[in-house]
């Protein structure tokens, strides 16, 4: 579940750093948070085979939580800034300045910002991933020592 929930919030992501009126700034922090991302799915995966403690369980929901609403973040971004986009294009253009206006600079800062606090969840949720888990026989295995396939 939560391996999904992290890879429809990478596809997302992926989108929002599709869109050409995003400044490479932006760009810079949204590819910081997909980095991010996709180092966690990888753990995630490495988790399929061990059976989670109390602890892990609880890790993985706030992991799950936190995907989703930076999933619903990043959709409301996207949606946002094609709207810009399609207002900027209506109408008549004097240049730079006129299509990405200062209401557009401000909206940037906006993208970025959430950037920031989604890696912000994101790091503090990697930092504390739980790092010893139970196989199936009962044995203690830490995932992360796990070569990946």
């Amino acid at each position: 579940m939560a391996n999904t929930v992290v890879s429809l919030v990478e596809e997302k992501v992926s989108a929002l750093l599709a869109l050409e009126a995003i400044h490479p700034f932006t760009k810079k922090k949204a590819m910081r948070v997909l980095d991010k991302l996709r180092s966690l799915n990888g753990f995630l995966k490495s988790l399929e085979s061990v059976q989670l403690d109390n602890c892990g369980m609880v890790w993985i929901e706030e992991l799950s939580h936190v995907a989703l609403s930076a999933g619903i973040s990043i959709e409301y971004l996207i949606n946002k800034t094609q709207q810009i986009q399609k207002r900027s294009w209506m109408r008549p253009s004097t240049g730079f300045v006129s299509a990405f206006g200062f209401g557009n600079l401000k909206y940037e800062d906006k993208i970025a910002m959430e950037m920031d606090k989604i890696y912000a969840k994101i790091q503090n949720l990697s930092i504390h991933r739980p790092t010893t888990a139970v196989n199936p026989q009962g044995q203690s295995r830490n995932p992360s020592d796990r070569i990946p396939s």
